[in-house]
């Protein structure tokens, strides 16, 4: 367990082994994670919310991860 303070984290990633992976990684850290995978989605998530980070697959059907920004 990391001594930081636990992070509200978004997760996109096509990948659902990749998905799960990541989120396991940052749970096990103590870290509030939420996870998508579908960039369109994660505009619509991210709309009113807030996520001191947002880990993104770069390249994804309908909308690749820099487009998010």
């Amino acid at each position: 367990m990391s001594s930081a303070p636990p992070l509200r984290v978004l997760v996109i990633d096509d990948e659902p082994h990749v998905l799960r992976l990541i989120e396991d990684l940052l749970t096990a850290d103590g870290h509030d994670v939420e996870t998508l995978t579908d960039g369109r989605q994660a505009l619509a998530r991210v709309a009113g919310r807030a996520f001191a980070v947002v880990v993104t697959d770069t390249r994804m059907p309908g909308m690749w991860g820099p487009a998010l920004d």
